[in-house]
């Protein structure tokens, strides 16, 4: 009886032990001494896909991968060389559906154990925890690279703020080897009058629930020189508790100073705008103003906020709205073109102000969105060009009715204006037949061509030596008289031509303006004249000539004959001939000066001579025969 009640107890446990062993997630193994599989738990099944009949009688290291089959071999071994042994291994089985996957197995060596006489083995499914071992180690050599390689610094600091870690960019920021920042305080990196406050806000950092994005300082490097850094932060935390602040660190002193330049440069921007003479509006596509600068209300007279949100062209002139509107079309259709106009817009006062304006499509670009007007006052301009219209066509009246000629050169030589009187002196048919020569140097052979040009000796001229010419040289004022012969005409022609150089603030010569008289009816009637005066002079002189001659022939016989006072009277008539000789040739010299011939000589005057000469003609030509005539000089008296 006590027999059967242990087997049934034992039967019982075993049935127990069994049940545990299909049901457990653990597989449990027997092989023997060969490595040959002589039991297989059922748990195999749902773990592995395989019936334990399919594998009992294999070898025990038949499913494991070709990667793990060398050190299991080993671990093999080992199990059977060292009986009562446990060892632990670490691999990967086939399984059914051909997958692999992670096993960690105990193997114990019970060959020796009446009760088993086999190798014991039981391996668990490890492939998750592997798998989340693999990603763990992947995530961590990720945040080491990023650590490493990461361009902004890192440092990892505990509560009392020394640094217990710093990636190379934080070395590289502040200068400093590990041995200088390891182990010591953050501070280091602010300047030692800010490393206290810089203590006490990283405590109180730690310790409050408020969270900053980010934190901007000032630093210092290790070489003394200052940078600004921009801070962000979080914390490790342990079992609910901040036990570590991980600082990541960016340098943004250029940034920051960009930021200043780029702040001064829109406060400049801003200045030049509020005083700036011309006006800036933004207009939608539609032609609403957006925004208008200050300055609109030095030219229109309306404040930028009086006008800001109304239709643009209900101001403008409606003999120019069309205008406007077609030129605005034409921008809207064109991203970044730019068109002028000139039109005029009305004054806040009802006075109408001239605007020159260029508009900009800027509509694709982000930050404007608008079409930009910049416009100027330019009324003044306008009546300013009005006036100098009305006073240019009164020059050109008055230039085309003059009777001088005149023509405006350029340095190269060419003419660039001429009037009608010009051109008629220089045989041509009207200005518009001067100017129709492409260049100087065709001018100038036609010129030389048709015209035989002299001075007023009659010697050639050279086109180089013409008051033009020399005033485009420099020259201030040169003059000549030419002589024109027309050989298309046969005419011949004297002129009068003056010239006057126009220079820049440089004294470099821009143009020069040569003015030129006809004075060919002047010019000839004074050779005329001269020639008269010539040809009288010469035919007075031969009548004198032979009076001179029977006087002298008549004195001669009667002093002969002793007729004393005869003989006087002779001497006063050829000597009275001498002067009328003497007149002659000073007329003869006259025309001499016309003709720039006259040779000037000096001679001395008797005075005593020539007052008795005058005193004996007195005498001889007196009707009374009673009078006598005589000379008396009185002693001046001194002072």
């Amino acid at each position: 009886m006590v027999t059967s009640k242990a087997e049934e107890v034992l039967t019982q446990s075993n049935a127990l032990f069994r049940a545990l062993i299909d049901k457990s997630s653990d597989i449990f193994v027997l092989a023997n001494a060969e490595g040959v599989l002589t039991y297989i738990s059922s748990s195999i099944t749902h773990i592995m896909g395989y019936s334990p009949e399919e594998l009992v009688g294999s070898h025990a290291l038949a499913l494991v991968h070709p990667d793990d089959l060398a050190v299991m071999q080993q671990v093999s071994g080992a199990i059977r060389q060292t009986p009562g042994t446990s060892v632990r291994a670490e691999y990967r089985l086939r399984c059914k559906d051909g997958s692999w996957r992670w096993f960690e197995g105990v193997g114990t060596n019970l060959l020796d154990d009446p009760q088993v006489g086999a190798i014991v083995g039981n391996f668990r499914d490890i492939t998750e925890r592997k798998q989340a071992e693999e990603a763990l180690q992947a995530e961590e050599q990720r945040f080491r690279m990023v650590w490493e390689s990461a361009s902004d610094a890192m440092s990892l600091s505990d509560r009392e703020g020394r640094v217990l870690a710093a990636n190379p960019a934080y070395y590289q920021l502040y200068g400093f080897k590990p041995e200088d920042v390891l182990g010591q305080p953050f501070s280091i990196i602010f300047s030692k009058e800010q490393q206290a406050w810089a203590q006490a806000l990283y405590q109180a950092t730690f310790e409050s629930e408020k969270r900053d994005a980010s934190i901007e300082s000032t630093v210092v490097r290790a070489d003394g020189t200052i940078r600004i850094v921009e801070t962000s932060y979080d914390f490790l935390v342990q079992h609910g508790r901040r036990i570590a602040m991980i600082s990541i660190i960016r340098d943004i002193t250029e940034r920051k100073q960009a930021q200043e330049q780029l702040q001064a440069s829109e406060e400049r921007f801003r200045a030049l705008l509020e005083r700036s003479a011309d006006a800036i509006s933004l207009l939608d596509k539609e032609g609403r103003r957006l925004y208008a600068t200050p300055a609109s209300a030095r030219i229109l007279g309306y404040e930028p906020t009086e006008y800001v949100g109304e239709e643009t062209f209900g101001q403008i002139h409606p003999d120019d709205v069309q205008q406007v509107r077609h030129v605005f079309a034409a921008i809207i259709q064109q991203p970044g073109k730019s068109l002028p106009a000139h039109f005029r817009v009305r004054h806040k006062h009802g006075s109408w102000v001239w605007i020159e304006g260029t508009g900009t499509n800027l509509l694709d670009h982000p930050s404007v969105q608008g079409v930009v007007v910049n416009y100027r006052d330019i009324t003044e301009r306008k009546h300013l060009e009005e006036a100098l219209r009305q006073s240019k066509e009164q020059l050109e009246v008055i230039l085309q009715n003059i009777a001088d000629g005149i023509s405006v050169q350029e340095p190269s030589g060419g003419i660039v204006y001429m009037n009608e009187a010009g051109a008629k002196l220089c045989g041509y048919t009207s200005p518009a037949e001067v100017m129709r020569a492409p260049d100087f140097q065709t001018h100038h052979a036609c010129t030389l061509q048709r015209f035989e040009i002299r001075d007023a000796q009659g010697k050639p001229f050279p086109f180089s030596e013409l008051p033009g010419s020399r005033a485009l040289r420099g020259e201030q004022a040169p003059q000549a008289i030419v002589q024109y012969y027309d050989r298309v005409s046969q005419t011949r022609r004297w002129s009068l031509v003056r010239a006057q150089p126009i220079v820049d603030e440089d004294g470099q010569v821009q143009l020069a303006v040569t003015i030129f008289s006809d004075i060919t009816e002047a010019f000839e009637a004074e050779q005329r004249k001269d020639e008269f005066i010539g040809m009288a002079s010469h035919e007075l002189k031969t009548p004198i000539t032979t009076a001179k001659g029977l006087t002298q022939l008549v004195k001669r016989k009667l002093e002969k004959q002793g007729a004393t006072e005869l003989t006087k009277v002779m001497t006063t008539i050829e000597t009275q001939l001498n002067r009328l000789t003497k007149l002659v040739n000073e007329l003869l010299d006259v025309s001499k000066i016309q003709a720039g011939r006259l040779d000037y000589a000096e001679e001395p005057i008797d005075i005593d001579e020539l007052i008795q000469s005058i005193v004996d003609t007195a005498q001889l030509t007196s009707t009374y025969p009673y009078h006598h005539c005589a000379r008396n000089f009185v002693q001046a008296r001194p002072g």
